[in-house]
């Protein structure tokens, strides 16, 4: 009983707004609104901004076949209908319709449908449409219009977007200017602020490869990551074919890929899920190594632009630390640090606690710190299957060590990896992961011979060299000058510096 009341208010609240809107001119006889209101209502129109061009064509027919009317009576009958409705519209619309009318990017002829339509949708102001907007116009399109005059409608819509959003665009000044802001909500690039890199999505036919749906129900850090990946393509990446091949479309697979498998943390990717992702890429394009770059690009941006550093990151780009000259390589700088090799977690946590010390607080070069990590990352590989690294015992790492030697590996190297692996546990025992020290590094150190390497070029071959250095280009002929005049290694050679 008590939804049936509802029923019958909300039918009696509808009659009565169209009542309202039929009297609104008082000049007018009543005869000419009874008699609208009344087939208005048997064809269940209730308000009279949704009128269409059929419905006035049908009234028409009903004057004639249901009334005692004239042409000239039917004619004024549905003339004051019209007329209405055209009133009302410039009352309540008038700044819709004068922010179309600016519009000048567009033909007249066409800006008729999406007003219409725009009206229809209860829209006053050209900044209120927004994708789901333009996604229920391009929905009416395909009911009502050719495939052709859809694109060419569609198209207006658009530009009538695109030239509020200059117009807007041109009263703001400083930060606010061209920002793209998070806002947890669908963006459409062709609506972004910044309309010069929006004009790049001109000549995409697929314009649902331009839509990023954060609103959809997935880890609010992931969907933040992936905005923020978006707009540094947007900001940095200048060539538009670039950016859509190696940023967009990769990124916007690897977000759909990360929303289905619950990836809430693109920079904590697991080797397996990345290898995942390069098989789904793999059926999308040929290059897959080209569109996979997307997995480290956007590690390094996340990594890069954070206000403290990501030590839990599973890859650190040594770009975001400002080391002393001494610890660094500039003939063969490190890039980066990577642990998602490690896949037992708790093993990847110690690992990245040893390294963070190792960076952070001594004095090595990042270089030998590479090293280290390198082996380290190998001998925890290797024992993945313990719960934890500190449960290991001496015979294990007996065994692993009587491996190494048994491979073709020189002694030093063998002695390198044995001493990096005690350096690890003596960490471990002073953070107080493990009560002592498991292994006595000497016992396993093996002896090294002095080893000379001749690495001499003959004369008559670098004279040959010299007869010919005049086709070389000049960085080429530097540097062989430098290394034969100097006796310099080509490292040293490539970091010489002027005075």
């Amino acid at each position: 009983m008590t939804a049936l009341r509802l029923l019958n208010t909300e039918s009696q609240d509808k009659a009565d707004y169209l009542h309202n809107q039929l009297i609104t001119d008082i000049n007018v006889p009543s005869t000419y609104w009874e008699c609208a209101e009344s087939y208005l209502k048997g064809v269940g129109i209730y308000d009279v901004f949704l009128i269409e061009e059929q419905d006035f064509r049908n009234y028409k027919i009903f004057l004639r076949e249901t009334g005692n009317f004239t042409k000239k009576q039917v004619f004024e009958r549905t003339g004051f209908l019209r007329n209405l409705k055209k009133t009302l519209i410039q009352e309540e619309y008038k700044e819709l319709l004068d922010e179309i009318e600016q519009c000048n990017t567009v033909q007249e002829r066409l800006k008729g449908n999406v007003r219409n339509f725009l009206i229809r949708q209860g829209i006053h102001h050209v900044k209120e449409i927004d994708y789901r907007i333009r996604e229920l116009y391009e929905s009416e399109l395909r009911r009502t219009k050719t495939s052709s005059k859809s694109l060419e409608y569609l198209k207006t819509l658009d530009r009538v977007k695109q030239f509020d959003i200059r117009k807007e665009m041109e009263t703001l000044s400083g930060r606010n200017r061209k920002q793209l802001k998070y806002e947890g909500q669908v963006i459409f690039l062709p609506y972004i602020p910044d309309q010069d890199i929006a004009s790049d999505f001109d000549y995409i036919q697929d314009k649902s490869e331009l839509v990023w749906d954060f609103s959809q129900k997935a880890p609010e850090t992931l969907k933040k990551q992936i905005f923020q990946i978006l707009y540094y393509a947007l900001r940095n990446i200048k060539d538009s074919k670039d950016r859509r091949v190696r940023y967009l479309l990769p990124l916007r697979w690897m977000y759909e890929f990360c929303v289905e498998e619950g990836i809430d943390d693109i920079e904590r990717l697991e080797l397996e899920q990345i290898k995942k992702l390069e098989t789904i890429v793999a059926r999308k394009v040929a290059n897959v190594k080209n569109s996979v770059q997307i997995v480290d690009n956007s590690r390094k941006i996340l990594f890069m632009s954070g206000k403290e550093i990501h030590w839990y990151a599973n890859v650190w780009y040594m770009e975001r630390f400002n080391f002393a000259p001494e610890r660094v390589n500039p003939s063969n700088p490190v890039q980066r640090l990577s642990f998602y090799e490690v896949t037992n977690e708790k093993n990847r946590k110690l690992l990245q606690e040893y390294m963070k010390y190792q960076v952070g607080i001594s004095d090595l070069t990042i270089g030998n710190i590479r090293g280290q990590l390198c082996f380290i990352k190998k001998f925890l590989v290797y024992f993945n299957t313990l719960e934890s690294i500190c449960e290991i015992t001496e015979e294990q790492i007996a065994e692993y060590f009587k491996l190494l030697q048994e491979k073709e590996i020189k002694a030093e190297t063998v002695n390198r990896q044995i001493f990096d692996i005690h350096r690890f546990f003596a960490y471990l025992k002073v953070k107080g992961h493990i009560k002592g020290q498991i292994f006595d590094q000497n016992y396993y150190s093996q002896k090294v011979y002095p080893y000379h390497h001749d690495r001499s070029v003959q004369e008559d071959e670098y004279m040959e060299i010299l007869k010919r250095l005049k086709f070389f280009p000049e960085v080429q002929r530097l540097i062989f000058l430098n290394l034969w005049a100097t006796g310099l290694r080509i490292s040293e050679v490539c970091t010489l510096k002027a005075c």
